[in-house]
């Protein structure tokens, strides 16, 4: 059960205080003190108030300004605190005016005030009996997350904020809250204590070696410190791959607290957050592949999208090293590592996880390189790290509805596309059409597919027909037409390999590179690899 304000009042030291405005308020829950003697309200507003605090004042400054002290419980009271104690009422502020009587009862916030014109009470004895009695209830309790939320409701609108959510778990845990997204882009902090300054930047480049090792809590030395550091993903309905770090130096903290602090954000985030700094523009993709056009312009709108720049889709599967799909935690360090590549050559890049694959759009390259060589790089990247991927990159979209349509055509024809093309990983958009092509002619019946591969008939009477329909599938699928690329292919020797391609001609009596010759060549070998991963 958390402390209030009533359970405040029966300790000895508010024994004599008596409760002059705000009844209805006794209720408020209370985690902490503080005193306020200079009650700035911009300097109140920018974190040295937590919310559900007493506070405790003789409001020297102001005691001859009614009206300020009045605006003085409206902020208070907007900014969530519990109550406030008057001391020597008397002898700095004359009397209770009743203008502030009637703020306080008319806000439910409770106005307590010491005994008049007396000056023997000191601020010690309740900050030590309110804070003793807060601690003692702090260490009974293990299950904090509704009062949280019901602490977190009582905040006005305009503070209800997740730097405000992250100062309450701050003060709850004694640890400092960083809130990031799945780029490790700072969202919202809060330190602890609240003077503490940290070199977040270089928090974050700590958080991302370790994220590569996946090696978390973090135990480290920080300023000759010793600093662990827990990483708790965050699920919200609209903001996916959040992850909470809680920074804790005294090294107290324990699983299930921890736990509770993520359950405390992404209540927040489902609950609450209308914050666009908190909606990824990744969400975009998922509502484009999706089909979801009113979502998808909410998205654009939202975040100032040029969606007009984006020309380029990719689709990527990756798999581990057992060529099992990956679990969230690679998938995500597989987004993240995508997204950093990418950012050196594009302005804008958009990358999210949909359905077994990781979906990037892009702008047009910065400098004069080529899609696929950049795919092919990173895709080499990833052997370090034991993993494989596939996929295919189409170019020159000029709209949404194209892009949602090359995935599906990607979708549908990348695994046939590796039958095709077995040495390549990267598919361009001819190759996955003309596979989809391919496809097309198999489901029409065997009469028809006979009829497409029947230039080949004539190898299938030779002996070495089976070196000789490899090396012309070679030639023409994986080499481009290059000798010596199909001897690497084949590890045969270049003149072994122009032997077998003249042989071929001679037996077929046509030109390997002439068209429409050449691509009926082309589409029947890739029909019978088809074939014969279909028949095996």
């Amino acid at each position: 059960m958390s402390v209030t304000v009533a359970d405040c009042l029966k300790l000895p030291a508010l024994k004599e205080s008596n409760v002059v405005a705000g009844y209805s308020g006794l209720n408020r829950p209370v985690s902490s003190l503080s005193v306020i003697e200079y009650p700035d309200m911009v300097m109140l507003s920018q974190g040295l108030l937590a919310g559900n605090e007493i506070l405790i004042s003789a409001l020297v400054s102001i005691k001859d300004d009614v009206d300020a002290q009045c605006f003085l419980i409206r902020h208070l009271h907007s900014m969530g605190e519990a109550g406030l104690i008057l001391y020597y009422v008397g002898i700095f502020i004359p009397y209770i005016d009743e203008k502030l009587l009637k703020t306080a009862d008319e806000l439910s916030f409770p106005l307590i005030v010491m005994p008049i014109g007396r000056t023997e009470f000191r601020y010690s004895d309740v900050i030590m009996e309110v804070l003793e009695l807060v601690i003692a209830d702090r260490k009974q309790k293990r299950y904090y997350v509704s009062e949280m939320v019901n602490r977190i409701s009582m905040l006005q609108a305009q503070f209800r904020t997740m730097n405000s959510v992250l100062r309450l778990l701050s003060d709850e845990l004694h640890c400092t809250l960083l809130l990031a997204d799945r780029y490790l882009t700072r969202k919202a902090t809060a330190s602890w204590p609240i003077s503490k300054q940290w070199d977040y930047a270089e928090i974050l480049e700590l958080l991302k070696q370790n994220h590569a090792e996946n090696t978390f809590p973090i135990k480290c030395t920080y300023l000759e410190k010793n600093l662990t550091i827990w990483d708790i993903p965050v699920v919200s309905q609209k903001n996916r791959d959040f992850h909470l770090y809680i920074l804790d130096e005294q090294e107290e903290q324990y699983a299930e607290s921890v736990q509770q602090a993520a359950e405390v954000v992404e209540l927040f985030l489902n609950i609450w957050n209308e914050d666009i700094n908190y909606e990824g523009i990744d969400a975009l993709i998922h509502a484009i592949l999706s089909d979801q056009p009113e979502e998808k312009e909410r998205i654009i709108t939202r975040l100032h999208i040029d969606i007009s720049s984006i020309h380029t889709i990719w689709i990527m599967r990756i798999l581990d090293k057992n060529k099992q799909e990956l679990d969230d935690n690679q998938r995500l360090n597989c987004l993240r590592k995508l997204h950093f590549f990418l950012k050196e050559h594009h302005k804008q890049v958009i990358v999210d996880s949909y359905s077994k694959y990781i979906v990037v759009l892009t702008d047009d390259l910065l400098f004069e390189e080529k899609e696929i060589t950049l795919a092919e790089e990173f895709t080499n990247s990833l052997q370090e790290y034991r993993l494989t991927a596939e996929g295919a990159i189409f170019q020159m979209i000029d709209n949404t509805s194209q892009a949602r349509d090359a995935y599906i055509i990607a979708d549908e024809n990348i695994s046939a596309a590796r039958t095709v093309y077995p040495t390549k990983s990267i598919y361009s958009y001819s190759e996955i059409r003309f596979v989809q092509s391919c496809r097309e002619i198999l489901s029409r019946g065997e009469a028809f597919v006979k009829q497409k591969i029947a230039c080949l008939d004539k190898l299938q009477l030779q002996y070495d027909k089976e070196d000789l329909f490899q090396t012309l599938a070679t030639y023409l699928l994986d080499a481009n037409t290059n000798l010596q690329q199909t001897g690497d292919l084949l590890y045969l020797h270049k003149n072994t390999v122009k032997y077998r391609l003249n042989k071929i001609k001679a037996i077929l009596n046509c030109d390997l590179l002439q068209m429409p010759e050449s691509f009926d060549l082309y589409q029947a070998a890739a029909l019978k690899r088809l074939l014969h991963f279909v028949e095996n």
